[in-house]
This record gives structure tokens, C-alpha cells and sequence, in this order.
């Protein structure tokens, strides 16, 4: 008697851990039973294998993976890594690549460089380190707050990934401008006003005539340069990353995914822009009253094929 009592007591835990075990088995099966219902992959399984014993495919696999392919959740950023590089000038840019998950698995889906500006003068050495910081600035942003922007976003949705990024550099923007009205603000506080010169009196017998062959000088004034804020070419960079990886997953040409994303559709028939030639290029700095002119174009008439343009077919 005294020797039964503990194989009664072992024989009860084993019990337990053995109905303990056989619950949690079931639980896992139901588990697993409502996952794949839940996503049909039982219905989609049957479907493809029955239809590929009577298609008969010879690559059963890439049949099975192409199948597959069209529920596969579409290809979504997932953070951006930016380089300091070179352009075809030698000029410094960046250069980002766009991360992105496809298939569960994170890859580079595209890599771009951001053309600058084409320079006709050389640069000073505080245009150089105002050049150099912005492009850090740019870095920064595509490291950090567009990234942060841009993850989960599809990329083939390029609306909403150029509205993220929009987003984000209107705050920008609207720093900047408050900083240029502070700045202006400041300097015409500093700097006095300069008096008003008179009018030098005209000299006897000569007013308002003009001596033969004398000519006149036209000082034309300095284009106004562009003040934008620091890092602005990281809008450009991941727009255009957006839309080559767009593209990519798409499995297009550049240009008709760009036409796709404007009339909603792939269209087969495409046209190429008018082609025009620059003449001239006045506006502000034209001399004299050539200022009025912004551009003179040539152009031939529409509708004619490329190959059929000829001089006598142009107009301006």
C-alpha cells in the first residue's frame, strides 16, 4: 500500500500534461485552419493545380510562382539611403536608392542622380560651400524625415508619395520665407536711404537732341538669383526615385508609365512632343527693346511625321 500511492500520483501529472499538450495542439490547428481560410488559400490551391494538370506547364514551378504573383501584396518603400556623387560635369550631387519590400524581402529597387544645376560662370568659394551645404541639407532629409514619409507607401502610387513629400517641405518652405521676411526686414533697417540724385541740367541749344553718331550704352541689370531654401534637391531626388521604381514594378518603359499615371491607363499609341528650336532667348537681359521678346521658337507644323519636317514646312 505504502509503495502505490506515488505511481497513482505520477500517473495523474502524466495524464494532465498529456490532455495539456493535446489542447494546445487543437487550439494551434484551428489556429492555422482560420489563417489559411482566411486568406483562400485553400480555394486558390485547389484552382491552380487543377488547372494546371490539364494546361500541363512545362516549368510547373514558374506556373505555380506566376499564378502566386498576381495576390502578392505590390511593392512598398521602405526607407531611402542617399550618396554623395559626381554628375557627367564632375559637379558634386547626390545620388539615392530607393529601398523597398517585395515579396517579404527588402531590396534596392532603383538608383538615381539628381542632375544640377548647369553653371555658365565658376563658382565663388561661397557659392562652393553654399552648394556643399545644401547637398548635405538634402541628405539629411532623404535619411531622415522623407523617409520617415515615404515608408509603407506603394510605389506605384506616385500621387501619394509626391504628397508626402509636398507635405513635409511646405514646412520647410514656410520657415524659409519667414526667414527671408526677417532678413529683409533687417537689412533696410541697417542700410540708409540713399538721396534721390537730381537731374543734371541740359546744356544750352542741346535739349533733347542727340548729337550724329553718338550711341547709346545699355547696362543690363544681373538676373536676380533664386534664393531657395537648403536641401530642396531631395524633393527631386525622391520623386524621381518614386517614379523609377514605379515604372520598374510595373514592368514598363519610363515614358509609359509616365503616361499611364496621367490618363489612368496604358495606352499603345504615343506621340512625341512638337519638336522646337530656341532662336533667341531675351527677356529681362536682352538688350535694348529685344527685352520684350521672351523666346523666338521654330517650329514646324503640326500634325506633319518627323521625318517629313523640312525648312519650307517651319514657321516662327
Amino acid at each position: 500500500m505504502m509503495t502505490s500511492a506515488p505511481t497513482s500520483r505520477l500517473g495523474g501529472t502524466t495524464t494532465s500534461s498529456s490532455a495539456r499538450e493535446a489542447r494546445e495542439l487543437y487550439e494551434l490547428k484551428q489556429q492555422a485552419v482560420k489563417f489559411y481560410q482566411d486568406n483562400l488559400v485553400p480555394q486558390r490551391m485547389e484552382q491552380v493545380l487543377n488547372d494546371m494538370f490539364y494546361e500541363n506547364p512545362e516549368d510547373v514551378y514558374g506556373h505555380l510562382a506566376g499564378y502566386f504573383q498576381q495576390f502578392a501584396k505590390p511593392p512598398t518603400v521602405s526607407q531611402v539611403t542617399v550618396l554623395e556623387a559626381a554628375d557627367c560635369r564632375g559637379q558634386p550631387t547626390i545620388q539615392a536608392e530607393l529601398h523597398g519590400v517585395v515579396n517579404n524581402v527588402d531590396k534596392v529597387l532603383c538608383t538615381v542622380t539628381v542632375p544640377t544645376t548647369n553653371w555658365d560662370t565658376p563658382l565663388t568659394e561661397e557659392e562652393e560651400a553654399e552648394k556643399a551645404e545644401s547637398l548635405k541639407v538634402a541628405m539629411e532629409y532623404l535619411a531622415g524625415p522623407i523617409t520617415e514619409a515615404l515608408s509603407g507607401t506603394e510605389v506605384a502610387n506616385q500621387r501619394e508619395g509626391d504628397q508626402r513629400v509636398k507635405n513635409f517641405i511646405a514646412k520647410v518652405l514656410e520657415d524659409f520665407e519667414e526667414e527671408l521676411k526677417a532678413k529683409k526686414a533687417k537689412e533696410e533697417e541697417e542700410s540708409p536711404r540713399a538721396p534721390t540724385p537730381k537731374a543734371a541740367p541740359s546744356e544750352k541749344g542741346g535739349k533733347g537732341k542727340k548729337g550724329k553718331g553718338s550711341a547709346t550704352s545699355v547696362i543690363i541689370p544681373p538676373q536676380p538669383k533664386e534664393e531657395l531654401p537648403h536641401g530642396i534637391q531631395a524633393v527631386s531626388a525622391a520623386s524621381l526615385a518614386l517614379l523609377e521604381a514605379g515604372a520598374q514594378a510595373s514592368r514598363q518603359p519610363l515614358y509609359s508609365h509616365v503616361a499611364a499615371l496621367r490618363t489612368g491607363e496604358v495606352s499603345s499609341k504615343l506621340r512625341i512632343p512638337l519638336p522646337m528650336v530656341c532662336v533667341y532667348h531675351g527677356g529681362k537681359a536682352g538688350p535694348g527693346k529685344l527685352n520684350c521678346i521672351k523666346e523666338l521658337l521654330i517650329m514646324p507644323k503640326p500634325g506633319l511625321p518627323f521625318k517629313e519636317v523640312h525648312p519650307s514646312t517651319v514657321y516662327m
